[in-house]
């Protein structure tokens, strides 16, 4: 369980030099912590040892380096085997997640802000990927509306729901916006989950969260 090598990536995370490590047991340089419980870790190289396949560490693991800095990582882990395929040692393999954490709060804070104008609205306001078409988050309004609930709908694509009453008049809309990035009162019909139509006015604006663009629509009726 000792260190022989690190590379320069190593060396900044934890705080030591590979000469200075080399030697020492790797929980004193590997220092991993849960991020929610404060909790020290297992040792992923003794589980490497231990089933002789690869292991990942779990979520929202922490790195404490040798100053004390705490880093968000994601690591693997997989054996070193000899010719006569017997564990010799083991490779961990660990990054630095600050910038994909940060990202991450931010959508996750964004989405609870749009959350808050959804269920405040009387509109129907919806909430989707671009360039997926993904439904990613509805009020109340729309299950009001259009009949579905929430469940039925949330991850599916647009075109894979029967909310416009006319295909080519989704196809004009979505030529709109794309074209100028917001779209004011576009009148067309919808369908309800029921078979039955109403006519309504949509507007809706292309938004960017770390570098995803999203439409965030509303509906009048």
């Amino acid at each position: 369980g000792r260190i022989k090598y690190m590379n320069v990536v190593a060396e900044e995370l934890t705080g030591w030099s590979e000469a200075e490590a080399a030697g020492v047991q790797l929980e004193k340089v590997f220092n991993i912590i849960n991020e929610t419980s404060r909790q020290p870790m297992d040792n992923p190289a003794q589980k490497v040892l231990k089933q002789g396949s690869i292991v990942s560490l779990a979520n929202h693991t922490l790195l404490v380096s040798r100053h004390g800095k705490e880093i968000p990582i994601a690591d693997s882990g997989s054996s070193i085997k000899n010719e006569q395929g017997k564990i010799t040692g083991v490779v961990l393999v660990f990054r630095d997640q600050t910038d994909e954490r940060e990202k991450e709060k931010q959508l996750l804070e964004n989405i609870q802000k749009y959350k808050s104008i959804f269920n405040s609205s009387l509109d129907v306001i919806v909430f989707t990927h671009l360039k997926t078409g993904e439904l990613i988050e509805m009020n109340e309004g729309f299950t009001k509306v259009f009949g579905y609930d929430r469940d039925e709908v949330i991850g599916k694509l647009t075109t894979e729901i029967q909310i416009w009453a006319d295909p080519a008049d989704r196809d004009k809309f979505v030529q709109k916006l794309q074209l100028s990035g917001t779209v004011r009162d576009f009148e067309a019909m919808g369908k309800r989950k029921d078979g039955s139509y109403f006519y309504g006015l949509i507007s809706a604006n292309i938004i960017t969260i770390n570098g995803d663009q999203f439409i965030y629509t509303a509906v009048r009726n």
